[in-house]
């Protein structure tokens, strides 16, 4: 999986990242992009992450509870 913003500058001291996670697919059929996000939300830097992709499947309870995680998802194409 390619890191988002990855070669650019670190953020400044003092600021907290918001990163955003894209599933291109089912996010709750995504067992290793819901662990890479709840990892990336237990980070200290990180102030909050973004979990985006299609609906379908639950998310995994952890995941799903985490107070600095944020799902954004909507219907495959197909099956608005």
């Amino acid at each position: 999986a390619a890191v988002a913003g990855a070669g650019a500058s670190s953020p400044r001291r003092g600021t907290m990242a918001h990163v955003v996670v894209l599933v291109l697919g089912d996010v709750g059929r995504s067992p290793r992009m819901q662990y890479h996000a709840l990892s990336i939300a237990n980070m200290d830097a990180v102030a909050r992450v973004t979990l985006v992709g299609y609906s379908g499947e639950a998310l995994h309870p952890l995941l799903a509870a985490h107070p600095r995680v944020t799902a954004v998802r909507f219907p495959p194409p197909g099956r608005a």
